[in-house]
């Protein structure tokens, strides 16, 4: 028997049915995202993954190595194990080095409320906040709605949310679509007429707002949309696959799919596979001052950060570890009026929603990063190409 007919296949070894026990309880899309986490995972987590099945000590140390990246580390039982686990994953941690900050410190943060005024149209230092098209409109409630929707806990509403973001998204679509291709190299050009069908891999679970069946049965959502502007941009005829979502990099290398397309977030993965450009940033950023001396992250100890309450930023705001205020917001607007003012030292804001704003600067450093892109084979980089020259004309 060879070597290659003895060996386990991962996605049957006992450690990682564990660590996908964990990713279920956690909410998350796959099992990586344990090792690549922009945000802490409760310690609940841990408790109901061990209820589901009895794992040895063994597996545990395993699961272990694996998130932490560490093949020293080990517990003695099964108990200190689980703790150590819980205590891994309630960490920010990443695999993108030197971006962001990882839980240097866990000092406790404040919370304050804020008086619900409707925000003037001036701030107390001048500084007019922009007044957005129906496009940037759209395109900054897209993206509001997109974190609510996303949210485990609105699991079951998150259908009618979608909806509202499908709608948005066409009209996006039509408002800065439109624009042709025909900027494309002789080569390209030639690769696209060659293609007759796209065939996209998307995760089976189906994953909204991204693609999922709606009530008739029919696919849906925001990358179906993009997909199938793509396929009529260049003529192609488009084929959905459904796979199972841990043996994608399998589909992908062996020609069953063209391409990985299901709500995929490129972070933490930049050299795993072939990328188009980022379609949809939904990364939760920090906005200061122009000129303030925050310049990342571990500047917020001790300050005061306003976010639109129940939003992720909000949340993650806890997640860093710092000993800073954090004020809730009823909008984006809001959070601005209160920088303007002074009222706060920073924002947590939607990096969309970022973009509206003047007078500001973005830091370097993400709360969270949430960058969705199309994934293609290693090495090839027409496909690609392809893609990007249609997001691009959409864009323009």
């Amino acid at each position: 028997m060879t070597e290659n007919e003895n060996a386990v296949n991962w996605t049957d070894t006992p450690e990682y049915q564990l660590l996908n026990a964990l990713r279920e309880v956690a909410g998350l899309a796959q099992v990586e995202d344990l090792k690549v986490r922009h945000k802490p995972i409760s310690e609940e987590a841990v408790t109901l993954a061990a209820q589901k099945q009895e794992f040895p000590l063994e597996t545990w140390n395993k699961a272990l190595q694996y998130v932490t990246s560490d093949d020293t580390i080990s517990a003695e039982s099964t108990e200190d194990a689980q703790q150590k686990m819980t205590e891994e994953l309630k960490t920010i941690t990443t695999q993108k080095l030197g971006r962001g900050l990882f839980r240097k410190a866990n000092k406790p943060i404040k919370t304050e409320k804020v008086n619900e005024e409707t925000p003037s149209a001036e701030s107390a230092e001048g500084e007019t906040p922009k007044t957005p098209s129906f496009l940037s409109k759209a395109k900054e409630t897209i993206v509001h709605w997109f974190h609510i929707a996303t949210k485990p806990e609105n699991a079951k509403v998150s259908g009618g949310i979608v909806a509202g973001i499908v709608v948005i998204a066409v009209i996006i679509a039509c408002v800065s679509g439109g624009k042709s291709t025909a900027g494309l190299t002789p080569s390209l050009k030639t690769a696209a007429a060659e293609r007759t069908t796209l065939t996209v891999g998307v995760n089976d679970a189906y994953i909204p707002p991204f693609l999922y069946i709606d009530y008739n049965g029919n696919y849906t959502g925001t990358d179906y949309t993009l997909m199938k502007d793509v396929c009529k941009a260049y003529g192609w005829e488009l084929v959905v696959k459904p796979i199972d979502w841990t043996n994608r990099e399998n589909a992908l290398t062996t020609g069953q799919v063209d391409c990985l397309w299901s709500g995929f977030n490129s972070y933490g993965r930049e050299d795993h596979y072939e990328w188009s450009k980022t379609y949809l940033d939904t990364s939760d950023v920090i906005v200061v001052k122009k000129g303030s001396s925050i310049k990342d992250l571990e500047g917020l100890d001790g300050k005061r950060v306003a976010a639109i309450s129940g939003s992720s930023a909000y949340t993650n705001l806890e997640g860093i570890g710092l000993g800073l205020t954090r004020l809730g917001c009823s909008s984006a607007a809001q959070c601005l009026e209160l920088l303007n003012k002074g009222d706060v030292d920073a924002i947590a804001i939607t990096k969309g929603e970022a973009s509206l704003m003047s007078g500001v600067k973005v830091l370097d450093d993400y709360l969270d990063y949430q960058t969705y892109a199309v994934a293609c084979n290693e090495g090839d980089t027409v496909l690609p190409a392809l893609l990007n020259a249609v997001f691009d004309a959409q864009n323009k």
